[in-house]
């Protein structure tokens, strides 16, 4: 009786280690096809630019002298990415998307 609890035990104990390694396995699995997914929608192709957009920005920029860059994102992807204007106008530097900018502001 002893040796079939024994027996019992062990069989027990193989399941749940098996089980548990299955489980992490497929949440890493799972990990690794979601960053996969999150990478692609980070990728901006300007061929594929809102055209509505693109017009809405080149309008302000060219009316009301807009400058600056701009990212338009919905759900993680990327729909709309450009920069306008210059990172510094006496020197004509054009402005470049990964550019850094200083913000602060008044209370």
């Amino acid at each position: 009786m002893k040796l079939f609890f024994l027996k019992g035990m062990v069989a027990l104990l193989l399941a749940s280690t098996v089980a548990c390694n299955s489980k992490e396995k497929k949440q890493k699995e799972a990990a690794i096809a979601q960053a996969k997914v999150d990478s692609t929608r980070l990728v901006y192709n300007a061929n594929n630019a809102d055209l509505k957009i693109d017009a809405f920005m080149k309008n302000l920029h060219s009316k009301a002298a807009f400058n600056g860059n701009v990212l338009i994102a919905k759900d993680g992807k990327i729909l709309y990415q450009n920069t306008f204007g210059w990172a510094n106008y006496l020197k004509r530097d054009s402005l470049k998307i990964d550019d850094k900018f200083e913000l602060a502001s008044r209370f």
